[in-house]
């Protein structure tokens, strides 16, 4: 055999042989009167335990019919995932009130909330995409349109981010609040609903060390 491919091939068994694949799969029919959700949360571990890399599929299901509508994946091989994903019952449903008034420890409102985000009565929908230790999850946002498919939210992934503390239907905004270092901040997004955008309404930080 080549020299070259029986190198290769040591590799691949050697890999094989020293990585791990930790899985979870949730179904979740009590966060949504219309969709049912079903995850898939695949975490690869090296021999000596470091997370390297995840894949969490999101499957939407209609109630109605269990008909498959949409599937959505997240991909992470920054290692940010570790800590996720490890518990069926960490969601939140704001439509149905599952888990709705639970504590948010570190900003950790659940793996995925499911909750009308741009306030025309459909359900939305964040799921969570990175969790650091220092600033808590990341959350991608998709919001449903007329036919009942979801699409991701570019300004509010990439603004807002985490989920916010409060959601104002009366007022159309999501307000994030935050405490980095000795400063708390506030963040207020106010969402126009006849051109369907975001802004930045208001951003305010707060030295503690001084009030």
């Amino acid at each position: 055999m080549n020299r070259k491919i029986s190198c290769q091939l040591i590799f691949w068994v050697f890999l094989l042989m020293t990585t791990q694949v930790n899985a979870q799969e949730c179904i979740h029919s009590n966060l949504s009167h219309k969709f049912d959700y079903y995850i898939t949360a695949k975490k690869s571990l090296s021999s000596d335990s470091i997370f390297s890399s995840g894949i969490v599929t999101l499957s939407i299901y209609l109630k109605s019919t269990k008909k498959l509508i949409q599937k959505i994946k997240v991909i992470n091989d920054s290692g940010s995932l570790y800590a996720a994903y490890e518990n069926c019952k960490n969601v939140r449903s704001y439509i149905t009130g599952y888990h709705e008034n639970q504590e948010a420890s570190d900003y950790d409102y659940g793996d995925l909330i499911v909750a009308d985000l741009n306030f025309d009565g459909k359900e939305d929908f964040a799921i969570k995409s990175e969790y650091s230790v220092d600033a808590g999850p990341s959350y991608i946002f998709y919001f449903q349109d007329n036919v009942g498919h979801f699409h991701r939210s570019r300004f509010l992934t990439e603004h807002l981010g985490s989920f916010p503390t409060y959601v104002n239907a009366k007022q159309k905004t999501l307000v994030k609040v935050y405490v980095m270092g000795h400063y708390e901040g506030t963040k207020t997004f106010k969402y126009n609903p006849k051109n369907k955008t975001w802004r930045l309404k208001k951003w305010t930080e707060v030295d503690l060390l001084k009030s």
